[in-house]
């Protein structure tokens, strides 16, 4: 558990973006990603992400599994997000894409 608590400990994901409709910071998947790669590949590690989509009570739903490995260490997250498919705006692989953005921070 040492590696992982290190990397915790080490790593800095501001809220750099700005959402001027509901006037608030955030930080995106890719922001996150950008800061925990370099950690986890220096603690010898390996990080792979996947997702999957299923149906919960008639919603779609997007749900991200990540799996660190370090030597003979493995530990698993995941994280569901409902997927809104009329949402006004957006096209069908952009909401999905923000469901699985969402569902992987």
């Amino acid at each position: 558990m040492s590696k992982l608590s290190e990397i915790q400990d080490e790593l800095v994901a501001p809220k750099e973006l700005y959402n001027s409709f509901g006037n608030y910071y955030y930080r995106s998947a890719e922001t996150i990603l950008n800061a925990v790669k370099p950690l986890v590949k220096a603690s010898g590690g390996t990080m792979i992400i996947t997702d999957h989509l299923e149906e919960i009570a008639g919603l779609p739903v997007v749900t991200a599994n990540v799996k660190l490995t370090f030597d003979n260490e493995e530990y698993h997250s995941t994280a569901s997000a409902g997927i809104h498919v009329g949402k006004s705006g957006m096209d069908l692989a952009q909401v999905f894409g923000s469901a699985s953005s969402y569902a992987r921070k």
